[in-house]
C-alpha cells in the first residue's frame, strides 16, 4: 500500500479513504487469524515534520523506480545481446514475453504505491 515503516509493525500511511478500507480489511484479516492489530489516526502539527515523511515516501518509493529502471535496463541489454547473436529462439522469444510481461504489471503497482507523486 506505499506503507512508511517507522519500525517493525509500525507503518505510517496518509489519511486517505481508500488506503483506510484497506487497512480495515487487513486489521480483520489479522484479528480474525488470531493476532493482534490497531489502526490511528494521528495528526502532524509541525509543518517541518510534516515535510520530512513525505519526503522519506519519497526517498521510498524512489528506491523502487530505481530497482524497476534497471531491471529495464537488464531486459534492454538482454534483448540487444541475442539480437547482437540472433538467438532468436521459440524459447528465448517466451521467456522475454515473460519477463515483459512481469515489467508491465509491476510500474502500476509501483504507481499506486506513489502516494506522494516522487520525483522520479
Amino acid at each position: 500500500m506505499g506503507a512508511l515503516y517507522l519500525q517493525q509493525s509500525v507503518c505510517l500511511l496518509p489519511q486517505r479513504e481508500d488506503l483506510q478500507s484497506h487497512l480495515k480489511e487487513l486489521k480483520a484479516d489479522i484479528t480474525a487469524g488470531g493476532g493482534e492489530a490497531d489502526l490511528f489516526t494521528i495528526c502532524i502539527d509541525e509543518p517541518e515534520q510534516n515535510t520530512m515523511l513525505v519526503e522519506r515516501f519519497q526517498q521510498q518509493i524512489d528506491q523502487e523506480y530505481q530497482e524497476f529502471l534497471g531491471q529495464c535496463r537488464d531486459f534492454y541489454s538482454e534483448l540487444s545481446e541475442e539480437r547482437k547473436i540472433s538467438n532468436l529462439t521459440f524459447a528465448e522469444l517466451e521467456e522475454n514475453e515473460a519477463e515483459l510481461t512481469k515489467l508491465r504489471s509491476w510500474l502500476p503497482k509501483i504507481r499506486d504505491r506513489d502516494l506522494f507523486d516522487a520525483p522520479k
